[in-house]
């Protein structure tokens, strides 16, 4: 299963949790790419 990172953190450990309850014997967590892009807002919404 992969997850992108707009997928609630709650979500993906539910359907962890599912995929164990049908038989998952294990669960790896493999590390991903870390990203370092920011997108600032536009200036309209600036404070």
């Amino acid at each position: 299963m992969t997850a992108g990172a707009s997928a609630p953190e709650v979500v993906v450990q539910e359907v962890i949790d599912r995929i164990k309850a049908l038989g998952a014997v294990s669960v790896r967590k493999m590390d991903g790419i870390q990203e370092t892009v920011k997108f600032p807002l536009p200036k309209g919404l600036k404070l």
